[in-house]
């Protein structure tokens, strides 16, 4: 059922980017759809939890199945002009052509590592985790007594995705952040290369960012 829905979310998250038709790379536009999908997921679980649909739904991913019927729909009602699809800039020196790509490469591998064998030992980082646990267990809500006053100054983005994680198996919920980070970058250097005109000055200042 994980897949599935991840698969449904991912294809929203792909039809919405397209729709906005941006003149960008490939590899800007996937990192778009994967940040955008963890927030749709977000957004849909939030909605879920607010409106009580879980008093009613044991299963969230019926809500992803509507919504994907619904914007499928809408595709087709709706469909694009030819020649209004978004554009790759081929003259563009993407990232991976950079050297010190590698350098960005390996701390992402590191980050997964860190993330797969080594257990959760931050503050916030547990917080996280454990408001993640409450929110994966049936029939919770963002009032629920089992949400102790300390975990509400936290955002519920997080917690929601860990919950849905947890929910579905899978206790390597950090996993997302190394993801995370390798999709802010490329997006980072892009909207760099773009503003400064120099593939130099967006490879700097993203390894500068991503060490």
């Amino acid at each position: 059922m994980f897949w599935i829905e991840l698969y449904l979310i991912i294809q929203i998250s792909a039809w919405f980017i397209n729709r906005m038709q941006f003149h960008i790379t490939a590899g800007e536009r996937n990192a778009l759809i994967v940040l955008s999908s963890l927030g749709i997921k977000g957004v849909l679980l939030f909605f879920f939890i607010t409106l009580g649909f879980q008093k009613f739904v044991n299963f969230p991913i019926l809500l992803t199945i509507f919504v994907y019927l619904g914007y499928f729909a809408w595709t087709k009602i709706r469909p694009l002009e030819i020649g209004e699809a978004f554009a790759l800039s081929i003259e563009k020196k993407g990232l991976s052509e950079v050297s010190g790509f590698w350098v960005l490469v390996l701390l992402f591998i590191l980050g997964l590592a860190n993330a797969w064998f080594f257990p959760i030992t931050g503050a916030d980082a547990v917080w996280h985790h454990v408001k993640g646990m409450e929110y994966g267990m049936p029939l919770v809500d963002f009032e629920s007594k089992k949400i102790i006053h300390q975990f509400r100054q936290y955002p519920p983005f997080i917690g929601l995705l860990y919950g849905w994680l947890i929910s579905s198996g899978i206790v390597k919920v950090t996993i997302i952040f190394p993801v995370l980070y390798i999709c802010l970058l490329y997006i980072f250097y892009y909207r760099l290369y773009d503003h400064a005109g120099s593939s130099i000055i967006a490879a700097v200042a993203t390894l500068t960012v991503g060490t």
